[in-house]
């Protein structure tokens, strides 16, 4: 598979499924602006789904520490939101930064150039001579009035 067709289905999958868990977001709060019921504890159901196993001890976790006082949109808003991060974080982040190599390759499998391009070669040969010239030069033992360093030292002092 190239890494295009690959980068696409990433991309492609990642927008689905923010899509649905948007989707069961305002269809939660319209059901519950409507009328308060079970449907929102269904729709929170299949968030978990989404999101499992990331979002059960969170859920888990939210349900314990909401209490009766809290308006049914608020916790509905607030577990959605948690699921949400927690699958998110969970699917496209952990999941892919664990899945990556983790190891060097030698690319066996990449059409690669055998020889680098003119430039490159040009560019190399600039360096070597550049390197050349500066290994084998001679140094300067007279500067533009004529004087060595010894005799710099002695007329400076």
């Amino acid at each position: 598979m190239s890494i295009r067709i690959e980068l696409t289905v990433k991309r492609t999958g990642r927008v689905v499924w923010i899509a649905i868990c948007l989707s069961l977001f305002q269809i939660g709060i319209a059901s519950l602006l409507a009328s308060p019921g079970i449907f929102p504890g269904v729709l929170l159901s299949l968030m978990l789904i989404l999101s499992f196993p990331s979002s059960l001890p969170l859920a888990i976790a939210m349900n314990n520490f909401m209490g009766p006082e809290i308006p049914p949109i608020a916790e509905f808003s607030l577990m959605w939101a948690c699921m949400f991060f927690a699958g998110y974080l969970q699917w496209f982040v952990l999941i892919p930064w664990l899945a990556r190599p983790r190891f060097t390759t030698l690319g066996l499998s990449s059409v690669t150039k055998a020889l680098p391009e003119k430039q490159t070669l040009k560019r190399r040969r600039r360096r070597v001579r550049k390197r050349l010239r500066q290994l084998t030069a001679e140094p300067a033992h007279h500067d533009a009035n004529g004087l060595t360093p010894f005799e710099r030292v002695i007329s400076h002092n």
